[in-house]
């Protein structure tokens, strides 16, 4: 693997970027990987990782990362799939594929820090993988979410919205370590944000999107993308848009799990992933095996001189 790029000796099925939203999470992105890459290796995937930090002194505003390393990979290379990678989320199972299909699927099912269970019925954080054509048709990510939260329900409901139907990685393949870290800074007005900008969609991300690239490196693992963007100027920019367009036009909302449940979500004092976990650990279920991954080791890739994998879930 050299300046982040890596292809198999076989012809792969799909060339995917890998689109990683980080700051301040180097133990985990070490850790993550020595997980990933012999992961990938195996599946046989040509791939490409893009790490897309923001600079520090604003909240961290995931969905305006992803929108970047979305925009930044594409000048690079026209890829067959995105996958959106949260940086503490592990797959646990070599057959959970990093590939994309007719609908944006989601891999991320089964995650350790929920006790090996779907965590509510429109979750899709952690992994998230989906064709070009899927992204820009859901115009991305929002990015109007500053600090954690809200920023993955916004984009099931724009998975909808855009008459997608969401797939998951079956249950059996679909297991996902977790790793620890501190608490992030909530999004204080997250619900405010997710019931007045529901039908905004289509003029809040990738065609809204404005940032500064700061540094842009090719490392041997990865490239590294060092962005600002000011996601309050994105909000106000977005109201003047949308000032004098008659709202009777707009695409109903699509209304779900998360419209109920917010007024619960402001009532919290605070959000943090769950403390403590171990890297191996016995699901809730005790009739479970006991699942476990390997934070330790950087396998050697498999050799094929043939076609590479050809069957995907």
């Amino acid at each position: 693997m050299r300046n982040g790029h890596y292809k198999p000796n076989c012809r792969p099925i799909q060339r995917i970027a890998i689109i990683v939203p980080y700051r301040e999470r180097e133990t985990q992105l070490k850790i993550f990987f020595l997980n990933v890459v012999p992961l990938l290796y195996r599946q046989q995937l040509e791939f490409d990782i893009y790490v897309v930090e923001q600079v520090g002194g604003r909240l961290f505003n995931k969905g305006a990362l992803i929108n970047t390393g979305f925009l930044q990979s594409k000048i690079d290379h026209s890829y067959d799939c995105y996958v959106i990678h949260d940086v503490d989320i592990l797959p646990e199972d070599d057959r959970n594929y990093y590939t994309c299909g007719e609908n944006p699927r989601h891999l991320a099912v089964l995650v350790q820090q929920f006790g090996y269970r779907l965590h509510y019925p429109e979750y899709v954080g952690g992994i998230l993988a989906l064709t070009s054509t899927q992204m820009e048709n859901m115009n991305g990510f929002s990015n109007l979410y500053n600090g954690w939260g809200f920023e993955d329900d916004d984009f099931y409901r724009r998975i909808k919205n855009a008459g997608y139907k969401l797939e998951r990685t079956p249950d059996k393949f679909a297991y996902c370590g977790s790793l620890d870290h501190k608490a992030a800074i909530k999004n204080k007005d997250g619900c405010e944000i997710f019931m007045r900008y529901g039908r905004m969609w289509r003029f809040d991300g990738l065609e809204s999107s404005q940032y500064t690239t700061l540094k842009r490196e090719k490392r041997q693992l990865f490239k590294w993308i060092l962005v600002d963007f000011d996601a309050n100027l994105l909000k106000e920019n977005l109201k003047v848009s949308v000032k004098n367009i008659d709202k009777s036009t707009l695409p109903p909302r699509y209304k779900g799990y998360k419209d109920s449940y917010c007024a619960w979500y402001l009532n919290q004092k605070s959000f943090s992933t769950i403390k403590n976990v171990h890297y191996t650990e016995k699901p809730n279920n005790t009739n479970m095996p006991l699942r476990t991954f390997n934070t330790s080791y950087l396998e050697v890739p498999r050799t094929a001189t043939k076609q590479c994998l050809t069957t995907m879930l």
